[in-house]
């Protein structure tokens, strides 16, 4: 049986073929999820080149990223604290709006879709117990409509908070199933969204209808209900074991799912 990591080391290696990997340009994904009826996150302009940013009437709170990579990589969740002056709630510091053109300048030189570079500016959005931090993500590890494994990031917090719900929103154990000396992540209490059931069927709705037997559909529980964040086909954190790894017995039991989505697809099993 082929465990997970084993998958994921064939998919970043470049041995896996027909990976959708254009979803990993970040507009490219919410179109992908418009497509399906799923929700995403209301834009605000697109800047062709980072030193072009500039704040154009914004509401006091939104969002800046590049289009090109992933997890918190040159992500900034702004709040307008006066004239070219505001509070990144991501790094909790305050930039000047030249900051920012600069430290997305130095996030260009990081992104792979260089050739067709766009800096988003998108809604921030508003988590569904109505705070205005950063809201909570999910990242629901889908297989063909199946989902696994659910994980709940507070980024509120230093070093980010995680937990983790098994497969549908069921009771997770991390001490059965992960190893970790939790520094560079802490460990938290799961709480469920209002919306979980819905936030899970959009994740279904994406997993489907895209071609690949793995995908981590990462939501958002908002007051308007489930948003896409973002699409992502190598999630790094249990993969390098920066933060935690998979116990054997679990690597393959996602492992056994990724082998149920091949087969659906009529892909041949294992590495």
């Amino acid at each position: 049986m082929t465990s997970w990591t084993a998958y994921q080391r064939e998919r970043v290696e470049g041995r896996e073929k027909d990976v959708p990997w254009f979803v990993g340009d970040k507009t490219a994904a919410y179109d992908f999820a418009k497509s399906v009826g799923v929700e995403i996150p209301l834009i605000y302009r697109l800047f062709d080149k980072a030193e072009d940013f500039r704040d154009e009437d914004f509401p006091d709170n939104f969002v800046v990223k590049p289009k090109g990579l992933h997890s918190t990589q040159g992500v900034m969740v702004l709040k307008r604290i006066g004239p070219s002056r505001y509070f990144d709630f991501m790094k909790k510091r305050e930039w000047s709006e030249q900051e920012i053109r600069t430290a997305q300048s130095e996030w260009f030189e990081k992104n792979r879709f260089k050739g067709n570079y766009k800096l988003i500016v998108e809604e921030k959005l508003i988590d569904d117990n109505g705070d205005d931090k950063i809201p909570f993500d999910y990242k629901l590890y889908m297989f063909r409509g199946v989902n696994k494994l659910i994980i709940q990031y507070d980024r509120n917090s230093i070093p980010p908070t995680g937990s983790w719900f098994g497969d549908d929103w069921s009771p997770f154990d991390t001490d059965l199933n992960f190893d970790s000396e939790w520094k560079v992540l802490q460990r938290g209490e799961p709480k469920k969204p209002a919306c979980a059931y819905a936030l899970l069927e959009a994740a279904r709705k994406i997993s489907v209808a895209l071609p690949t037997p793995f995908v981590s559909v990462d939501m958002y529980a908002t007051t308007r209900g489930p948003v896409l964040g973002e699409l992502t086909l190598a999630p790094g954190g249990p993969y390098y074991g920066r933060q935690y790894k998979f116990r054997e017995h679990f690597d393959q039991e996602l492992g056994a799912a990724w082998d149920v989505a091949l087969q659906q697809l009529g892909r041949p099993i294992g590495v």
